[in-house]
């Protein structure tokens, strides 16, 4: 496998970079679509210092994404065949991120699925979108998360 560099987001390239992983990895669960993608970035143009974006790329091809609205909310999308990357986007998150409270959007139901990811996750708080589920077997009930904050398990009823 090609070593993973990070690189911040540039512009429209990159977008249509994010936007291809988007589309390699969609699935009917899926709660992120291309179109999705364009519509976020551009919908309120003057703002993108309030979105920090970070691109892991493969080779030429991105294999993960972090987009934080600032303060605090995180979307990500990782490829599934590189679980070991959510650790990092959320790293990078925690390290950009000046909210207290930490948010993550999880943008697709397979990125979720490894341990590695599941560790990662309990340094925040996850939300899911529509269409994301995860097994919260195992997930550690209510603690203290990143920075002390606490963490709040839910469950769906």
């Amino acid at each position: 496998m090609p070593a993973v560099t990070r690189r911040d987001y540039t512009g429209p390239d990159d977008l249509r970079a994010m936007q291809s992983l988007a589309q390699r990895i969609w699935s009917p669960s899926s709660s992120v679509h291309v179109g999705d993608l364009a519509w976020q970035r551009f919908q309120h143009v003057g703002r993108e210092a309030e979105w920090p974006t970070v691109l892991w790329e493969a080779g030429a091809e991105v294999v993960a994404w972090g987009w934080v609205s600032l303060p605090g909310e995180l979307s990500l999308l990782v490829d599934p065949a590189r679980p070991e990357l959510a650790s990092e986007v959320l790293g990078w998150f925690e390290d950009t991120a000046t909210a207290a409270e930490l948010t993550v959007t999880c943008s697709t139901p397979r990125s979720m699925s490894s341990p590695r990811w599941s560790e990662a996750a309990r340094r925040t708080q996850c939300r899911r979108r529509a269409g994301a589920r995860r097994n919260l077997a195992g997930v550690p009930p209510d603690g203290p998360g990143p920075r002390g904050v606490p963490r709040r398990a839910t469950r769906r009823v």
